[in-house]
């Protein structure tokens, strides 16, 4: 089967419909290290713990974001020169020798190193005559992809070229950022896609591309070409269906085979098994070269800035693998080796770059601390690091700012990342979590050295505008918009001209200009259809609908919105297409359309589904768990987030896993189901702590706190709630922290713990009185007078209540229900210290409010008060007159307790005015209601009796006197 399919390539070959694909694997036998091989080198000569290196080598982390890594702070030129080194192999020599014969015209190549061009020297071929090599962003800005001339050989080098240092930086940037350029993408396209061979034989390339090409080969889905992938293997050989694979197979759409065998026999076989097609001796070569000794040199030149570098270059990597944690980890660890070696390049990179870090945990205080402080030490250097940190420092700080909403902060700090030339580079990198996709970088390779400082002008005004935007400052975002406009006009680079007229759009949009909306809108997607970027074309549609939906004109927005979906349909890519109707599904979503949203989450889970796009996937899961809980279809929404959440842990998402695990505990806990409530939020803490993300941790340990108030487990209430205020400490959240210092003191006083509650109140008060929040700060007063009211230091308690009343009513609380309580409490404290007069006067204040609030509850227990009041000071005339108020509305109401203790207030007030036959009949109604209820707060059994025995003997019936004496004395 194998030999058949060898003989379907040679076919291939003589008709000349076969392009040729290279990875980095057919260098293998030339001297030069595969990546990986490479890549453990340099972290084992950084002296990096075995344990490290191999997550970093798990991580499938691309070997040029790798390298841009390591170049950021050391001179990679001695590590470029490994690839500089070795000689063609067999591989090289046969595809040169297909190409000198006439049967080979293309050939693309991921490798940077110069053995292909080197073969085809070694054949006698001659550059620029008999073969072309493109490498950069000009020479493929030259190519026309629909007339490519095939008389002379073209090698394609899709990462760039060693002979040219710059345009190989350039690439490995892009590639670390995650970008591609669209002539790059076109380069793809045609190779993968719309050229005019059939095939493609795929050698030494281990599709391990993730974050350029693999999404390119993914996102083809017309005109397919057939793939023969070669996998190099010394074990045997064997062939299968390409669409077969599981794992790591970008092809799992196209048509084709893949083949296992050894690439070098291989190729042999493909070029000798049928005479004619290459003539000539050539050896099979395996070369070995001492490469190695490349990284040692490299190494030897880090001189004292070899401990530092060790640990920020493994930080850096682990920040772009999102294992952020470890990235925090060794960034301190290069942090506190430059503070010991008094290296100020060392302590300022690893400051600015903690920031970045905890900026994007969302821990800000701590961030703006480490920018701060990185751009305190920047500013004593004295080399062109100082501007590049400086930029770094003053984005990161522009970005914190703006995810804030102190747009006026950001945009200054905007401005002045404008004074430096390292705008571009840092803006495109740190804007991207906050949506604006600039890619302006394309266009560096086609202007002028003189036109550098545009090049760095434009993303800064770009980023401008889009911050007044967001806050609300149309006017300087018309005019930030305007100005990148024409420095986009002037050098050329549509991309952003398209956008700029989008955001413009977008603005005119929000003042209700809807012509000017239009009218920009327009230009958008005019410029979009013109550099054929078919996605931002569909971007535009959807936005020209969203202004006809403001105008009222369904027909219109319909009409566009179609357009937008035919487009993505038309692209071919489902991708695209999948994240055109996620979009629209969250669109419905914020309109409240949760049928609609559902339609088109639907589809386009049905459409990652198709191309196992599990990031899609998850989304659509959890947006579906959105609209089915607005709909209140609880069974749904579980389901989704659930399915969500196992997508999540599938991929690694940990931010969706998060999400997933804080929803479901709410939707636990709102359905009383503690327990699952509890699982989902204890496990929302474990990924919190493990990506570092304090803010969902204090999220996670503040719901899980108030489980157990609701399970009435005060003691783990307070643990999540202690828990909780020291996450609030650490991410300098004062609205949190005086949240958890109240939960706390509340929890200790239901503990009866007084001195803790006490301690836990005092603090509260000191955050409202440094954030300025008086009405907490009443509460506060209140808490704290009650925990010293249960002490029994009620000149204290008094204290703290007037407090809190002093400042009820300055605040005029409408409520009144700060006010209820401090009257309420006042009155208890003078009955504690006898001072009757004065519970008297706060009764009435609170009886005032209370009919004012028409609070029936209250009002009752004021009169009962004040009858006890009148009482101790032998005022027995008032006493009754409240006493029967009290009674009135206990039995409006239903209180029989209160009733009951009433009628014994009443009935001794009737004895003190030797009014005996009222007492007893007092006393008989509460005997009805003890016998109703089998108690009565207040007054126990015996001295129940004790009262009847006592207003019997008085009115002299002797029987009855007797009968409730024998009843007393029988209670022990």
């Amino acid at each position: 089967m194998l030999k058949d399919c060898i003989q379907n390539i040679i076919s291939s070959i003589e008709k000349k419909d076969l392009v040729v694909f290279c990875g980095a694997g057919i260098s293998k036998n030339s001297g030069l290290p595969l990546a990986n091989e490479l890549k453990i080198n340099i972290l084992t000569t950084l002296r990096v713990e075995d344990e490290d290196v191999e997550k970093i080598m798990n991580s499938n982390y691309p070997f040029e974001a790798f390298i841009e890594v390591v170049e950021q702070y050391t001179d990679i030129s001695k590590i470029l020169e490994v690839f500089a080194s070795g000689v063609p192999n067999t591989n090289h020599v046969l595809i040169a020798k297909l190409a000198k014969y006439g049967y080979l015209k293309t050939i693309f190549t991921t490798n940077f190193d110069l053995l292909i061009e080197n073969a085809f020297q070694l054949e006698g071929l001659k550059r620029n005559k008999d073969f072309e090599v493109y490498y950069d962003e000009i020479q493929f800005s030259k190519l026309d992809f629909e007339n490519i001339d095939n008389k002379i050989v073209k090698i394609f080098k899709i990462h760039g070229s060693l002979e040219n240092r710059k345009s190989l930086r350039t690439t490995l940037k892009a590639v670390a950022s995650k970008r591609l350029s669209y002539k790059r993408i076109n380069l793809l396209r045609y190779l993968f896609s719309t050229g005019n061979h059939k095939k493609v034989l795929i050698l030494g390339y281990s599709c391990s591309d993730i974050f350029d090409i693999t999404p390119q080969i993914q996102s083809v889905h017309e005109k397919n070409k057939e793939i023969i992938l070669v996998e190099h293997s010394e074990l045997g050989e064997s062939i299968e269906d390409i669409k077969l694979a599981e794992y790591n197979n970008p092809f799992k759409k196209y048509f084709g085979k893949r083949l296992t065998c050894n690439t070098a026999k291989f190729m042999e076989k493909i070029c000798c098994l049928r005479e004619g097609i290459v003539t000539g001796d050539y050896d099979i070569v395996n070369f070995e070269s001492k490469w190695d000794k490349k990284v040692d040199e490299w190494f030897k030149e880090l001189k004292d800035n070899k401990e530092f570098l060790r640990y920020f270059i493994v930080a850096g990597i682990f920040f772009d693998t999102s294992d952020t944690k470890l990235a925090i980890d060794y960034f301190k660890k290069s942090l506190n080796v430059s503070k010991e070696k008094g290296i100020k390049i060392g302590i300022s990179a690893s400051c600015s770059s903690l920031g970045e870090t905890y900026s994007l945990l969302g821990d800000y205080k701590k961030a703006i601390d480490y920018f701060k402080e990185s751009l305190q030490i920047a500013k004593k250097i004295e080399n062109k690091s100082e501007e590049l940190l400086c930029n770094s420092c003053y984005v990161g700080l522009g970005n914190i700012y703006s995810e804030l909403g102190d747009f006026n902060q950001a945009i200054e700090y905007y401005k002045k990342s404008l004074e430096f030339s390292y705008g571009l580079e840092f803006l495109n990198r740190g804007m991207r979590k906050l949506g604006f996709h600039l890619q302006s970088v394309e266009v560096v390779a086609n202007v002028s050295r003189k036109e550098d400082n545009w090049l760095d002008e434009l993303p800064c005004y770009a980023q401008l505008a889009g911050a007044y935007a967001r806050s609300g400052d149309l006017k300087n975002a018309i005019k930030y918009y305007g100005m990148a406009i024409e420095i986009a006009e002037n050098i050329g680079d549509k991309l952003v001209e398209a956008g700029s007229y989008r955001g413009l759009g977008l603005v005119y949009h929000s003042l209700e200009n809807f012509d000017s909306a239009i009218n920009y809108s327009w230009k958008a997607l005019t410029i979009s259809e013109e550099v054929g970027n078919k996605v931002e074309t569909s971007i535009c549609y959807t936005n020209i609908g969203a202004i006809y939906d403001s105008l009222g004109d369904s027909t219109k927005a319909i009409q566009y919105h179609k357009k937008s979906l035919e487009i993505a349909d038309e692209i071919g890519n489902k991708s695209v297409q999948s994240t055109c109707y996620l979009n629209l599904g969250c669109f419905y979503n914020y309109t409240g359309d949760w049928n609609r949203a559902i339609e088109y989450h639907k589809k386009s889970l049905e459409t990652a589904d198709g191309i196992g796009d599990k990031v899609v996937q998850s989304k659509c899961y959890g947006n579906l768990g959105v609209s089915y809980r607005n709909l209140g279809d609880d069974k749904n929404a579980i389901m989704y987030y659930e399915k969500a959440l196992g997508l999540a842990d599938d991929i690694g998402d940990k931010v969706t896993q998060l999400k997933c695990h804080e929803v479901l505990g709410n939707y636990y806990s709102s359905l009383e189901n503690y327990e699952i409530a509890k699982k989902y939020y204890n496990e929302g803490i474990e990924i919190a702590n493990e990506i570092g993300n304090k803010k969902a941790e204090l999220r996670c340990s503040t719901n899980i706190g108030d489980v157990y108030e609701k399970l009435n487990d005060t003691n783990s209430s307070i643990k999540y709630n202690m828990k909780s205020l020291h996450v609030a400490k650490d991410i300098g959240d004062k609205e949190k922290e005086l949240k958890y210092c109240d939960s706390l003191g509340s929890s200790y006083h239901n503990l009866k713990d007084y001195n803790n509650a006490i301690k836990y109140y005092e603090k509260a008060i000191g955050i409202t009185i440094e954030i300025g929040d008086k009405l907490n700060e009443s509460v506060c007063y209140v808490g704290l007078g009650n925990s010293f009211h249960g002490l029994s230091n009620f000149k204290n308690a008094i204290k703290y209540y007037e407090k809190a009343l002093e400042i009820t009513n300055e605040l005029k609380n409408d409520k009144k229900d700060s006010e209820i309580a401090c009257y309420k409490n006042l009155a208890s404290c003078y009955y504690y210290i006898r001072d009757f007069n004065k519970v008297i006067e706060y009764c009435k204040k609170l009886l005032e409010v209370a009919k004012k609030t028409e609070n029936k509850n209250y009002e009752l227990g004021s009169y009962e008060s004040l009858g006890k009041s009148y009482i101790e000071i032998r005022d027995y005339k008032n006493a009754i007159k409240y006493y029967e108020k009290a009674i009135r509305i206990a039995k409006q109401i239903g209180n029989k307790d209160i009733e009951a203790g009433c009628y014994i207030g009443l009935g001794i007030c009737y004895v003190n005015l030797s009014k005996f036959k009222k007492a007893l009949d007092c006393f008989l109604n509460t005997d009805k209601i003890f016998n109703e209820t089998g108690q009565v707060s207040g007054i126990s059994l015996r001295d129940h009796y004790d009262n009847l025995y006592l207003a019997y003997k008085i009115t002299g019936d002797k029987k009855n006197a007797g009968k409730y004496e024998k009843l007393k004395n029988s209670i022990k």
